[in-house]
């Protein structure tokens, strides 16, 4: 065997099993669909057809040609050459057909719906297994030829008309080589003629898209554009997307609308349970820190406080974490108006009760009012109407809310995709702002009031807490807005909530916790005699200074 022999057999020894390893992949995967279930289209018993024929070709030319470069070529007889070339050229033919009739198949599958091939898409998709079984039979019959007009014996004296493939030199008559002269180029011109034609048109659209036109192109090409969000198309080939309804949003793949699930902040949801127990966490502390301030009434750490004040603050602080379970849950109008009501009377009251603390510790250190006034003004309790005050000034304001512009159950169809959310409405955004507004008011007065009576003595130093609480009253409702503006759906009215319960939370921290503490861990300061010795030794550094 020569150099060139070898060479020649490894490029074909490659050629071949490169060709029989991938049709066999293709042909293993569409089996392996067909068993799993899965429905074959047209296009796949098309593509199954024309492995089965590369098959043929490769095990009746390609092996025999392989061999045949390595000098194994004198093993088939006259009748083999024959059936091998018959099978080749079954093969051959089947081959060049299957791929003719899939770009026909493909062109009338793509065809836009005023040309002709979509008249015969539908009956195309019903009759193309007839159509590959005519392929197959047709070249049976005009390549059967080759069995009675070929023949493998040499003792003919016409050498010209030998044909050498290599492992079969095959010879052929005049009558054969007229036939071959026909049979062979004749199919191939037709079948590789049918697929010159191309189709100028697009592929149809499928539902979730909206053809768009192409400039300068023929009336039926376009491009396919997905639908914009909340849009869809459930036909093929539209030219327009159907907006879905307020009530409705579109699936992934924009084909359907579907309902949109109605929600609220609800107890079960997590953020909502999360909500509620620590807003009954800290309403039952807030009692248990009023219940033993009730039991200890008679000490001197709560009188000196002015206890009155101090109950109605922690009663109001109750109240405070209380009425966030009006922002969780099933809502209604009542509740919409109950929410702001109740959420801005408790927290005026409880600023108000701080401040009129504030007042009454400046009044009986720092004023310069003559000793009957401030005498009177402490019997009197003046500083405790500071309360009521500001109650009926919050009144006044409500009042005007709800006259002019009040809440109103409200939904939000666009805060959540697929949810529908039941939000209360504010109804005027500047009474809303106008009572944050007075709350923060009250919050900067009490502050101001208490910064001026940070250095009176021990006994009366619930100042310096008062100040420290104010300011993180007013820190975090001056957060709250902007956080608030830029949220929406179930964030929006969680957030309200958890700046209710965090303002609350420090109120109630920063003013009772130290007295608790000195009730509960360090009972020998909370007696008379302690704090008599201590305020008069406070009272002479402070009349010094």
């Amino acid at each position: 065997m020569t150099g060139r022999n070898l060479a020649v057999g490894l490029i074909f020894l490659s050629q071949t099993t490169f060709g029989l390893l991938g049709n066999s992949s293709v042909f293993y995967n569409y089996i392996l669909l067909y068993f799993t279930r899965y429905k074959l289209n047209s296009t796949d018993w098309i593509l199954n057809y024309l492995v089965l024929a590369n098959f043929l070709t490769l095990l009746c030319k390609g092996v025999p040609q392989t061999m045949a470069a390595f000098g194994l070529n004198t093993f088939i007889t006259d009748f083999g050459c024959k059936l091998l070339f018959y099978l080749h050229k079954i093969g051959r033919g089947t081959c060049i057909c299957s791929s003719s009739f899939m770009s026909v198949f493909q062109a009338i599958t793509i065809s836009c719906r005023d040309s002709r091939g979509a008249e015969f898409k539908n009956r195309t998709f019903k009759h193309n297994g007839l159509f590959l079984c005519f392929c197959c039979i047709l070249n049976i019959l005009m390549s059967i030829y080759n069995l009675l007009y070929m023949t493998q014996n040499l003792g003919y004296r016409n050498m010209t008309s030998i044909q050498n493939f290599g492992y079969c030199p095959l010879y052929l008559d005049k009558t054969g080589q007229m036939l071959h002269a026909v049979f062979l180029p004749l199919p191939d011109a037709v079948w590789v003629g049918l697929m010159i034609p191309q189709s100028v048109c697009s592929e149809s659209c499928a539902a979730g898209f909206r053809k768009v036109a192409i400039e300068g192109k023929a009336v039926c090409c376009y491009d396919c554009i997905p639908c914009p969000d909340n849009e869809i198309t459930n036909d093929t080939d539209m030219d327009q997307c159907m907006k879905c309804p307020e009530s409705q949003y579109a699936n992934t793949e924009k084909k359907h609308c579907l309902q949109k699930v109605v929600s609220f902040l609800d107890y079960k949801d997590p953020l909502g349970m999360s909500l509620t127990t620590i807003a009954l966490c800290f309403s039952v502390l807030t009692a248990m820190v009023l219940g033993l301030f009730v039991k200890n009434r008679d000490t001197p750490i709560v009188k000196a406080n002015n206890r009155t004040l101090s109950y109605t603050l922690l009663i109001t602080l109750i109240i405070c974490f209380l009425c966030t379970f009006l922002f969780i849950g099933c809502l209604n109008t009542t509740t919409c108006i109950l929410q702001q009501i109740t959420f801005g009377g408790a927290f005026t009251v409880a600023l108000a009760t701080v401040l009129a603390k504030a007042i009454t510790v400046v009044i009986a250190f720092k004023v310069t009012f003559p000793s009957r006034v401030v005498r009177w003004l402490m019997i009197s309790k003046a500083p405790n109407y500071i309360i009521p005050i500001c109650t009926v000034m919050y009144l006044v304001l409500c009042a005007i809310w709800l006259g002019t512009s009040p809440p109103f159950l409200d939904q939000d169809a666009h805060a959540e995709h697929g949810h529908i959310i039941i939000v209360c409405n504010k109804g005027s955004a500047f009474a809303f702002h106008g009572v944050l507004g007075y709350l923060c008011f009250l919050a900067l007065g009490s502050y101001t009031m208490a910064f001026l009576s940070r250095n009176l003595p021990d006994t009366f130093n619930e100042a310096k807490f008062l100040s420290f609480s104010m300011l993180v009253f007013f820190c975090v409702w001056v957060t709250f807005l902007p956080v608030y503006h830029s949220t929406k759906g179930k964030v929006m009215v969680a957030m309200e909530v958890f700046s209710i319960l965090a303002s609350s939370a420090a109120l109630l921290g920063l003013i009772f916790a130290p007295k608790c503490y000195i009730i509960l861990r360090k009972p020998n300061k909370n007696s008379l005699h302690h704090i008599r010795n201590r305020t008069y030794s406070r009272m002479n550094n402070f009349l010094k200074t």
